[in-house]
C-alpha cells in the first residue's frame, strides 16, 4: 500500500550528528502524525549513516543523500521525492514542540483557501534560554496579500507551504545564494497564492549559536552583488504579481537598503585585487539609479546615515573617499 501524508517534512543534513536525535525525536513525538520525514544527507563527512537508523525504526522516515551543495539543494532534494499535500521545512539543529504541526494543519481545515500558513518561532540558545523571537497574533479573519507580503518572515520553518504550488510553478531554492534563499523562494512562492493565514503558535525552536551558518558571514564582494539583485528582483517580482501599492513596499524597501550598503561595503572590504582600486566605478556599473532610490538615511543609525544619505543623493565619489578612509582605518 502507498502511503500518501498529508505534510512532506525536509531536514536537510549536514554533520548534524550533534542534534540530529532532539530534531527526529521532536518530530516522531508530534500530536500530528500523518506526515513523511525525509531526511538529505548533504554530504555529511561521516556518511549518512547515521540517519538511517531512523529509516529503520519508522516507517515515516526516508533518507536520502547527495554530494556536499549546501541547504539549498538538499531542500530542492527533499522537494523532489516529497509527496505530501503540505511541505514544511525543518534545519537539523532545531526541534518543534509536540503540539507545533497540529496547530498549523487545524488552520489548513479552518482556512481551506490559505495557501501558506505562518508562525512565528522561539529562538533556543545554547545555554538553555529561550526567548519568543516572533508571535503572530491570532485573527478571525484572513489577512490581505498586502499584510502578508509585509509581515511574512523570510525564513521557510515554521511556515507550511502547498506542494501543488510548488510543483506547478517550477519553485526551488537558489543554489548560488548562500543567504537569503529562503526569503526569495517564499517570495517567488507568495506570487501564486490565493490567501494565507497567521498562527499564534511560536513551537519552533530555533537554536542559535555560534556554529550557525550567519554567525560569521564570509566577505565576497561578487557573491553579495548576486544576492542583493536576486533578492530585489523577487521582492518587486511578487509586490507585482501581488498588487502591492508602493505604500505598502516600505518594510521591504528599507530591507533592501541595508542590504545594499551592506554590499557595497563589502567591496571596500574586498582585497585590492577583488576592488581593483575602482570601487567608484564597480558601484557605477554594477547598480542601477533606482537602487539608490530605495535608500531611506533615516532608518540607519549615525555613521551609516551619512553613507547612506551620499548613495541616496548619488554623491559617489565623496562616498568613495570615506569608504577607502573608513577601511583602510581598520
Amino acid at each position: 500500500m502507498t502511503f500518501s501524508p498529508l505534510l512532506s517534512i525536509i531536514v536537510p543534513c549536514y554533520n548534524a550528528e550533534k542534534y540530529i536525535d532532539q530534531c527526529v525525536n521532536s518530530i516522531l513525538a508530534s500530536e500530528f502524525q500523518d506526515f513523511e520525514l525525509l531526511l538529505i544527507d548533504d554530504g555529511s563527512k561521516s556518511g549518512c549513516e547515521y540517519l538511517k537508523i531512523y529509516e529503520k525504526t519508522d516507517h515515516r522516515v526516508k533518507v536520502f543523500s547527495q554530494q556536499n551543495r549546501g541547504v539549498s539543494a538538499a531542500r530542492n532534494l527533499g522537494l523532489e521525492y516529497s509527496s505530501g499535500e503540505w511541505v514544511t521545512f525543518i534545519d537539523a539543529d532545531d526541534f518543534i514542540s509536540p503540539s507545533f504541526l497540529d496547530e498549523l494543519i487545524c488552520l489548513t481545515y479552518i482556512w481551506p483557501s490559505a495557501d501558506i500558513i505562518h508562525a512565528g518561532c522561539t529562538n533556543y540558545w545554547s545555554q538553555g534560554n529561550q526567548s519568543i523571537e516572533q508571535q503572530y497574533m491570532p485573527s478571525d479573519k484572513l489577512p490581505s496579500k498586502s499584510e502578508i507580503f509585509k509581515r511574512c518572515r523570510g525564513l521557510v520553518p515554521s511556515k507550511l507551504f502547498r506542494k501543488e504550488i510548488i510543483k506547478n510553478n517550477a519553485i526551488l531554492f537558489d543554489e548560488r545564494m548562500k543567504i537569503g534563499e529562503d526569503l526569495v523562494f517564499t517570495l517567488e512562492y507568495l506570487k501564486y497564492i490565493r490567501s494565507g493565514v497567521f498562527s499564534p503558535a511560536v513551537g519552533y525552536y530555533y537554536r542559535r549559536h555560534p556554529q550557525s551558518t550567519t554567525a560569521k558571514p564570509r566577505i565576497n564582494y561578487a557573491q553579495k552583488l548576486y544576492e542583493y539583485k536576486r533578492t530585489s528582483q523577487a521582492v518587486f517580482d511578487a509586490a507585482y504579481a501581488l498588487s502591492i501599492p508602493s505604500s505598502d513596499l516600505t518594510i521591504r524597501s528599507r530591507q533592501l537598503g541595508k542590504q545594499l550598503i551592506d554590499t557595497i561595503f563589502d567591496l571596500y572590504r574586498s582585497n585590492s585585487s577583488q576592488r581593483e582600486e575602482r570601487s567608484i566605478e564597480h558601484i557605477k556599473n554594477d547598480f542601477k539609479s533606482t537602487d539608490f532610490d530605495i535608500i531611506e538615511p533615516s532608518s540607519f543609525s549615525f555613521p551609516k546615515r551619512i553613507f547612506a544619505y551620499l548613495l541616496k543623493s548619488k554623491h559617489f565619489t565623496a562616498f568613495d573617499i570615506l569608504s577607502h578612509i573608513l577601511f583602510k582605518l581598520k
